[in-house]
């Protein structure tokens, strides 16, 4: 048995869904974050459950040839990048494998998996970023912790983000105002800056509206999202602007879109035309396909569709992000899109009914995957196929087993839109088996 607080030495035999090497101590494995597939390591156990156990990594023996060393001041604190300190082309490797073991783990489907399509710019790649604030520090979350690790030179952000967050740091020493979070989203030479307090007013607002643009001269729009509740969700439902517009314009490929706070936005720009250009190749929609866009957000993918198939219709739970939605349509002289507030379990039985004949779903549902009363409503139709894209490969796995009833998935294609973490977006194609 595998004893904690004990010392070992072995070899990594393998990596965890989060990108941690894998020890197999006598059968059993321990999980060990920063250790390196193929390394001989030493390690100290920390904690035993009954399938497995965590440990910590005290030496490296023999390195990796895919070792590198992190570009980061802050990567052994920091709950971020679980992949800096590895060459990106194994870092590719690792995901496609994380996406086959899930399968084999949650579908048991054979299901063939594709090379994981690269990213061209694997640094300040994001466009959006939230970063918890207390007392004097704003930053990331350390690994396991509520610690704050105070942000400083991050690869994966956008490096005018430092600046915003000592403006406000400033800011909450003089007035003591009740700021929790700090959310940051980057459009077309744009920067809108949301602070989540729980106070519908800030002292001073004037203030700090002339610190942050001293801070950001690109920033058109300050809000304050209240959200006096202690959750684990970020954003309240009331935002008030202090400053400029209400949202930003983002693009992708020839497209533009509003985005407003609330509103789901991919946060890789450049890979999300990657992504959906993957995804458009895959579906092969017909120019008289009539498609329903489920979790449709803020119109992106169905409007990136529309000028290859009939009508799109799109369902999204959130309220704003509808309103986004139809002026992202008019915005680009689409016409053949219209969307529904409501959640894709409760509206899909109702267009099913209502609608006549649809040929196509396109999926692209938050990381819990798609509610299974969803997925049986599908099966119950004649819908030919569905467009699956999704941000976890553990749901995707299972969801897929339970539409294998009656769809044929076509091979899975990872594309990687977060260089250096372990996640990574999947898209798969559903036929509708023959009758």
């Amino acid at each position: 048995m595998v004893e904690k607080n004990k010392t070992y030495i072995n070899t990594v035999s393998g990596f965890g869904a989060n990108g941690e090497g894998v020890v197999k101590q006598d059968g059993f494995p321990v999980f060990v974050p920063y250790a390196l597939e193929g390394e001989e390591i030493e390690y100290k156990v920390l904690k035993v459950l009954k399938s497995h156990a965590f440990g910590k990594l005290l030496k490296i023996i023999s390195p990796s040839s895919a070792r590198i060393n992190p570009c980061c001041d802050v990567f052994y604190r920091c709950g971020g990048c679980s992949l800096l300190h590895i060459d990106y082309k194994k870092q590719l490797e690792i995901k496609k494998s994380n996406v086959i073991n899930c399968f084999k783990k949650y579908s048991g489907l054979e299901v063939e998996v594709n090379d994981v399509v690269p990213c061209k710019e694997i640094y300040a790649y994001r466009n959006k970023a939230q970063y918890p604030v207390s007392g004097d520090k704003c930053g990331f979350y350390a690994l396991r912790s509520h610690d704050i690790v105070p942000l400083k030179n991050c690869k994966i952000q956008n490096p005018n983000d430092e600046k915003i967050l000592e403006a406000v740091l400033a800011y909450i020493k003089i007035t003591n105002a009740p700021i929790k979070h700090i959310y940051t989203r980057y459009g077309k030479n744009e920067c809108m800056v949301v602070l989540v307090s729980t106070s519908s007013k800030l002292k001073e607002s004037n203030f700090l509206v002339k610190k942050l643009l001293e801070a950001n001269k690109k920033i058109t729009s300050i809000i304050l999202n209240v959200n006096p509740e202690n959750t684990n969700v970020i954003l309240g439902k009331k935002n008030t602007t202090l400053y400029g517009k209400d949202t930003i314009t983002a693009a992708i490929g020839n497209l533009d879109f509003e985005i407003s706070p609330l509103s789901f936005f991919q946060v890789n720009s450049t890979q999300t035309e990657v992504l959906y250009k993957t995804a458009k190749n895959l579906a092969h929609f017909k120019t008289t396909d009539k498609i329903i866009d489920l979790y449709c957000g803020t119109g992106s993918i169905g409007l990136y569709m529309a000028d290859s198939v009939k009508s799109v219709l799109g369902v999204e739970i959130v309220q704003d992000a509808i309103t986004n939605a139809y002026n992202n349509a008019k915005r680009n002289n689409i016409k053949n899109a219209q969307f529904i507030c409501g959640a894709a379990e409760t509206v899909m039985p109702e267009i099913v009914k209502n609608e006549g004949k649809i040929d196509g779903v396109i999926l692209d549902p938050p990381r819990k995957g798609c509610d299974e009363s969803l997925l049986n409503c599908l099966l119950d139709t004649k819908i030919e196929k569905v467009l699956y894209i999704s941000c976890n490969p553990a749901t995707l796995a299972r969801d897929l087993k339970i539409l294998s009833e009656k769809y044929i998935p076509s091979a899975i294609t990872p594309v990687d839109m977060f260089p250096h973490t372990s996640h990574v977006e999947c898209v798969c194609c559903l036929t509708q088996k023959s009758q």
